[in-house]
């Protein structure tokens, strides 16, 4: 005789103060679709049957926003993830599984661009060793990058909860965590992406701290300042003409496009 199968929350789990080996995110096809269903069920049994410690979000999943982003609709995909991994980040999730192929693709590639990466890290600190700027001295370390961005998110995170969709702290990731010099002190040689064992991307969050830095701060250097004006203005980071581009090719037997 089959014994019945219970299905539990992460909320369940939270209320016992434990936490399962891993998150099964369901999905919207295989929650609502009859077929579907059946996928759903059967991979919870999988999960019950090799004895893995499980549980789902149930009633607080709502749609990756996969199907919004692909037909267009940015602002409404990005709400979504948005809301999902202030979700993901407030249960502190680390492990998660889905069935659905199109849950898994954004889940993994899309939502660390907007902050979900830190919590797949594992913290071995490979990303660090490996780094030439860590190597030589400076500040930068890939690893305190991401632990750094998981710690801001749980503090906004619980700040919203108890305090409401407007909560502010006056604190901010860089500056109060993250220093204006780590960010600088990256090469973007991606060797800490090379090294992730679990294919995380610390680069990512360097790059979109200094985006940040740059367009909205307006804090760079003057040889920085300088080179976009050469960009700008030549087309290259070096002052050279345009016109010139093509002087290496003097000495050669190339045919130029016009000719």
């Amino acid at each position: 005789m089959s014994a019945e199968i219970k299905v539990p929350t992460m909320a369940e789990f939270a209320a016992r103060g434990e936490m399962p080996d891993i998150l099964f995110w369901v999905g919207c096809a295989s929650s609502f679709d009859d077929r579907a269903k059946k996928i759903t069920r059967s991979f919870a049994k999988i999960l019950h049957h090799c004895r893995i410690s499980f549980a789902v979000l149930g009633t607080e999943e709502s749609c990756t926003g996969d199907p919004a982003k692909r037909a267009g609709n940015e602002f409404l995909y990005q709400m979504q993830a948005l809301t999902n991994i202030q979700v993901l980040n407030g249960y502190g999730i680390t492990r998660m599984v889905t069935a659905c192929p199109h849950c898994f693709n954004i889940l993994k590639n899309e939502y660390p661009e907007l902050g979900g990466d830190a919590y797949s890290c594992t913290e071995c600190g490979r990303c660090t060793d490996v780094c030439p700027a860590n190597q030589t001295g400076k500040l930068l370390s890939p690893r305190k990058i991401m632990m750094d961005t998981r710690d801001r998110m749980e503090e906004v995170g619980k700040g919203i909860d108890k305090n409401g969709k407007d909560f502010k702290d006056e604190k901010t990731l860089l500056h109060n965590y993250i220093l204006p010099e780590e960010i600088w002190a990256c090469t973007t040689c991606q060797a800490c992406v090379e090294a992730c064992p679990v294919n995380i991307d610390p680069l990512h969050i360097i790059v979109q701290i200094r985006r940040y830095m740059v367009m909205e701060e307006n804090t760079t250097t003057s040889e920085l300042n300088m080179m976009f004006t050469k960009v700008e203005n030549n087309g290259a980071p070096w002052q050279f003409s345009p016109s010139d581009r093509f002087n290496w090719a003097d000495d050669l037997t190339v045919k130029k496009l016009p000719e």
